[in-house]
């Protein structure tokens, strides 16, 4: 699925504005969402997670209470049941979500709710090569040419 809603992000992370989401337990999930981009398939993916229920699931490092911005490294502590942003390593880029209302947070919430999984696998809501989602007509272009579901 993919959510286009609020403000454009700038950067190189996807943090929950412009983002390809995706059920992080799926062992073809990874390759799925690679084929999608037209990426390598050894390339990696984040989890994005709800942050009070991150150490939980990675061995956060000390000192990093949390990982906003996909800048903290770390090992999962249960990689076998995800897969899909789990790299060669052990490790994930994770990005955490505080109690905050975002449209992210909500999601995130109500994933929980519904399966149990405090986490999606995230990713930038573009194709390699070519720019990001950014409005409903990006999203329809999207939709159409790579069959993702967009909510704005």
């Amino acid at each position: 699925m993919g959510v286009a809603s609020g403000r454009a992000e700038f950067g190189p992370r996807a943090l929950g504005n412009r983002s390809l989401l995706a059920d992080p337990r799926g062992a073809e999930i990874k390759d799925k969402v690679n084929a999608i981009k037209r990426r390598q398939q050894f390339r990696p993916f984040a989890p994005v997670i709800l942050e009070e229920l991150a150490h939980e699931y990675f061995d956060m490092p000390t000192g990093w209470p949390t990982s906003r911005y996909m800048q903290t490294v770390a090992y999962c502590r249960q990689p076998d049941l995800y897969p899909a942003i789990i790299h060669a390593d052990r490790t994930s880029r994770v990005q955490t979500v505080p109690a905050d209302g975002s449209g992210i947070r909500q999601l995130l919430e109500a994933w929980f709710e519904w399966t149990g999984c405090p986490m999606l696998l995230n990713t930038s809501l573009n194709i390699r090569g070519q720019p990001m989602v950014n409005d409903r007509a990006d999203a329809d272009r999207f939709e159409t040419l790579y069959g993702v579901r967009v909510c704005s």
